[in-house]
Order: C-alpha cells, then sequence, then structure tokens
C-alpha cells in the first residue's frame, strides 16, 4: 500500500503540488468522488472508460467550498483517480501528514491501547475522542473492535473534519463535528469517556471573538483550556483520559489557580508519568496521562509507566489520599515516588521561611555553541565538564571569536550561581573570577541573584545537598537524560535563612571543605612517595 501512495505522492510532485495539505486534499477529493459514484449506484468501470463523465461528476458533485478547485484538467483528474481509488483515506492522510514540516502529534499505539483497556473496563457506551486525528493510524480499529459504542470524534481542522466524516459516513455509531476544545465549548451531550491529547505549552493571548477571551479560562494554557471545556461534559460516572506537559503539575500562576479548581470540584483517579519519548519527534517533553472524574475516589493512584515490549505497563505504583494529595500545591508525583519523599515532604512542612528562585534571581540558558564556532577569540566557554567537584575550571577553556554584541547576554558575572540543565549528572558551581570574560553553553542554567537577601554560595551549598538534588531531579523534563527548563526551576522553592545563618553556613561548608582538601592532599602525596619507595627495591640492592 505504502507503493501506492508513493506513486501517488509523485505524480503530484511533478505537478508542482508538494504541500501536504494539498496532497491529501487531492486523496479526498478522490475517494468522495468514488463513493458518490457508488452511493448513487453508478458503473464505476463505465464511468472510467469516459474521461469527460468522470470530471463532470466530480465537478458537479464535490464542493469546491471544501477542497478548492481541482488544479487541473480532466486527464489529469482521470489519471489521479485512477491511482487513488483504493486508497485508505485514513492511512494515506496519516502517513502524509507525520512528516509534515509544522509537525503534527500522534500518539503511539501503545498509549491508545493502555487507555481503551481501562475503558473497556468499565464498560463505558459513549466516548468523545477530541482532536480525533491524534489518534488517526488507529481509528478505523477502535470503532471496529468497539462497535457497541457511540463515537463522537472533533477536529478544529476543517479538512480533518472532512476525512473523518467521508470515512465513516457508514458508521451509524460515529458522529463527527467541527469544534474546537480551545474555545468556549458546547456539546449537545455528555460522555462516559473522553480521550484528549491536547496541544502543549501554547498560550493564546489574542482574542478570536468577542466570545472567547483569555477571561473565559482560568488557565491561559491551551491543555488548560481543553481540559476546563472537557470536564465539564463527563457524566456523572465518567471519566477524563488526558495527557498533560510535566510543567502543568507543578507551574504556579493560572494554571496553579486551575489545579487548586479542579480539585476543588473533580477527582483526580490517577495521574502516571509516562516514558521519556513517547511523543517524539513531535515533542520531547515529558508528559504525564491523568484520569478524572465526577465521582469521589478515596485515592489518587500515582505510579509510573514503562513500555515493555510495545506494551505499557505500570511501576512504582502508589495510592495517595485523595485529601492529602489536594493538601499540596502541586501534583509532582515523582516526589511522593522518590526515595526522598520523606525529606522533602518534611521540608515542604517545615515551618522554615521559603522562597522560590524566581523571587529571588533571574534565571537564563546559555549559549548554544556549534563546533565550527570555536576557534581563537575573546571569550572563553564555560561547559558542564568544566566544572569538578563543585568548582570551575578555567583553564582550558575553549574560546569563540564572536560579536560581543552577541554574547553580552550570556556573559558569567562574579558569583553567578552555574547549574547543569542537560545531560546525566547535576552540577552546580559559583563563578568567583574577574579576570575572565566567559560565557556559558546551552548546557548551563546562570542564576544571577537580585539582591543579597539570599548569598550566592549558600543557594549552591543547598542545590547540591541531598534535598536541592532531589527538588532539582522533580522537575525534570527527562527520565533518563536531564533536562530542566529554566522557566520550571524558576518554581523552586529554597530555605530563605538570615544572613547571619547563612554566612555561618558558607563559613563551616568552606572551613570543612578546605580541611577535607588539606588532609586529601597530604595522604596523597604520602601515598605517592611511600609507592615510590616500594618500587625503588623492586631493582635496587642494598649495599
Amino acid at each position: 500500500m505504502y507503493k501506492q501512495y508513493e506513486r501517488f505522492w509523485n505524480y503530484l510532485y511533478q505537478r508542482d503540488i508538494t504541500e501536504s495539505e494539498q496532497i491529501v486534499k487531492e486523496a479526498l477529493r478522490i475517494v468522495k468522488t468514488k463513493k458518490y459514484i457508488q452511493n448513487n449506484r453508478m458503473n464505476l468501470d463505465e464511468i472510467l472508460k469516459n474521461t469527460e463523465k468522470l470530471f463532470q461528476i466530480m465537478k458537479e458533485n464535490i464542493k469546491s467550498d471544501v477542497l478548492g478547485y481541482f488544479p487541473g484538467d480532466r486527464d489529469f483528474f482521470f489519471e489521479l483517480f485512477d491511482m487513488g481509488k483504493e486508497l485508505n483515506i485514513l492511512d494515506f492522510t496519516y502517513e502524509t501528514l507525520k512528516n509534515h514540516k509544522y509537525g503534527r502529534l500522534f500518539a503511539p499505539k501503545y498509549l491508545t491501547d493502555f487507555i481503551f483497556e481501562m475503558i473497556n473496563e468499565n464498560k463505558n457506551k459513549k466516548i468523545l475522542i477530541p482532536e480525533a486525528e491524534k489518534l488517526l493510524p488507529f481509528l478505523e480499529v477502535i470503532l471496529e473492535k468497539y462497535k457497541d459504542n457511540e463515537f463522537t470524534l472533533t477536529s478544529e481542522d476543517f479538512l480533518i473534519n472532512e476525512i473523518l466524516k467521508t470515512a465513516f459516513e457508514a458508521h451509524e455509531n460515529v458522529k463527527t463535528n467541527f469544534v474546537s476544545i480551545y474555545k468556549k465549548l458546547s456539546l449537545d451531550s455528555k460522555f462516559d469517556s473522553i480521550i484528549s491529547i491536547p496541544t502543549f505549552g501554547y498560550k493564546k493571548n489574542i482574542t478570536e471573538s468577542l466570545e472567547d477571551t483569555p477571561e473565559d479560562f482560568i488557565s491561559s494554557d491551551m491543555e488548560g483550556r481543553a481540559i476546563e471545556n472537557l470536564v465539564k461534559h463527563i457524566k456523572n460516572n465518567g471519566n477524563l483520559y488526558t495527557v498533560v506537559p510535566s510543567r502543568f503539575t507543578f507551574s504556579t500562576g493560572s494554571t496553579g489557580k486551575f489545579r487548586r479548581w479542579l480539585n476543588k470540584n473533580y477527582q483526580l483517579n490517577f495521574i502516571y508519568s509516562l516514558p521519556e519519548g513517547t511523543f517524539r519527534p513531535y515533542s520531547g517533553v515529558k508528559t504525564y496521562l491523568i484520569s478524572i472524574s465526577n465521582k469521589k475516589n478515596e485515592n489518587v493512584k500515582i505510579a509510573k509507566l514503562e513500555l515493555d515490549k510495545n506494551r505499557l505497563i505500570i511501576k512504582n505504583n502508589k495510592d495517595v489520599k485523595s485529601d492529602e494529595f489536594k493538601r499540596h500545591h502541586d501534583w509532582q508525583i515523582d516526589l511522593f515516588l522518590s526515595e526522598d519523599n520523606e525529606m522533602i515532604q518534611s521540608f515542604n512542612n517545615s515551618i522554615v521561611k521559603k522562597v522560590k528562585i524566581k523571587d529571588i534571581a533571574e534565571v537564563f540558558r546559555g549559549k548554544s555553541i556549534l563546533k565550527k564556532d570555536i576557534k581563537p577569540g575573546e571569550y572563553r566557554v564555560l561547559n558542564i565538564s568544566d566544572i569538578q567537584d563543585g568548582e570551575i575550571i578555567l583553564r582550558d577553556l575553549r574560546t569563540i571569536n564572536e560579536d560581543p554584541r552577541k554574547v553580552l547576554r550570556y556573559e558569567i558575572k562574579y558569583d553567578d550561581v552555574l547549574l547543569s540543565c542537560r545531560g546525566t549528572i547535576d552540577k552546580v558551581a559559583v563563578f568567583k573570577s574577574t579576570n575572565h570574560k566567559v560565557i556559558a553553553s546551552a548546557n548551563i542554567l546562570i542564576i544571577r541573584l537580585k539582591n543579597k537577601e539570599v548569598l550566592s554560595d549558600y543557594l549552591k551549598i543547598f542545590l547540591e545537598s541531598p534535598l536541592g538534588s532531589a527538588l532539582i531531579k522533580s522537575f525534570q523534563r527527562g527520565s533518563v537524560i536531564m533536562n530542566i527548563n529554566q522557566e520550571d526551576i524558576k518554581e523552586m522553592k529554597i530555605p530563605k535563612l538570615p544572613l547571619e545563618n547563612q554566612k555561618q553556613i558558607i563559613s563551616n561548608y568552606n572551613n570543612e571543605k578546605k580541611l577535607f582538601k588539606d588532609v586529601t592532599e597530604k595522604a596523597h602525596n604520602r601515598w605517592n612517595e611511600n609507592k615510590r619507595k616500594i618500587y625503588s627495591q623492586l631493582w635496587k640492592q642494598e649495599d
């Protein structure tokens, strides 16, 4: 079948029709023309003998307001029809759009299977799949397998909606709806199950109509808008299964307000961490699968999902009392599942004064440096490997020759705290040089304190402590390779001790570290000297 698709694509490419959406439109035009012929009991074989008749059927009966005018003559259409008359429009659309230059997000099969296993257990009858194109590769199989259920498929993409209508027009249990889940939504029914994979991390700041303003939604994020719309269409015993990015679980502002609204008005049934790379190549952010309902449950289930032979399995399953879970300001399940959970909860519940990093510092990422950029120049480049044992090694830094105006914003200043944000281990250090022009690479976050309420060395000590390290890990967007976003780390809370206490901690730390280095150096020197003497005995003879 794929070779047939390639033939169809190449034929259009020869006519300079190369845009993915236009290619899908022409495939849909073919499918709709064939369906019209069949639905009106015409003899397809006879029509294919008459190029003019086939062309006229298409022109007169396939609406141009949906697909536009056909970009060719009757001979071109005849050839295209002959190539595409056996196309599966759903599969063809997926294969055409999956490598679209703007990228479209499609759910992997193992995630779809996992969700529908839960739906099947609950014997749900009415199912809503908003933005159904995200399940495009599996829709036919799903609808056939669950043909006793009623499905409503929606899309805010007019072309996709036409494809869904065409593909499932003979299915009495399937309705299609051209709506957006990011605007005020009104559907004429409620559902037993809703499956949604909304757009991640995109904010809508432009008012599209008088009826659709940012004030209509609690959260300014697209996933928040979608969830707020969809939970209102859950039946009393129904469930919303949706995917959210990691940021949604801990961000404050409108997102934090929205989480509190959900906790008050609905029930979070579970929140599962999805495997790293679930939505690659469309998105690399860490994601979670959550379930929301109207029915109160005693516990919230939290767990990690792992991929085993192309099937999701639940690992580290833990039940948390719903009332206890709601007392937390965030949904960071990694903290609950962490071996350091007791220490983290003790910190969160302590009476010590706390402050968010964003309230005391500016946080920004370093500059992306390519190999070709490395050349003799005025500015040195600091990489993660140049941070060793909490100290910065300046002697071997590579340099770049760049216009100062382009790198000035990345220049590290005295007392800046540096935190690795990519890689396999977290490193932290304080920059103490005034004699070098150094910029940070993109693998490093620069934390520049705004005032002296918190001292740089104190912040560094906290970040490298077991508690600080555990909190940093909770903000990781990757589960194997560390990936920390500067906007996330701004939300991290640190203990804000009086300045005298901070200075005392710094002094004790530095004194003990100096003592450790002195003792280690003496032991190292003694070991080397004694090794030399022992080795010399192997060949020297005493008189």
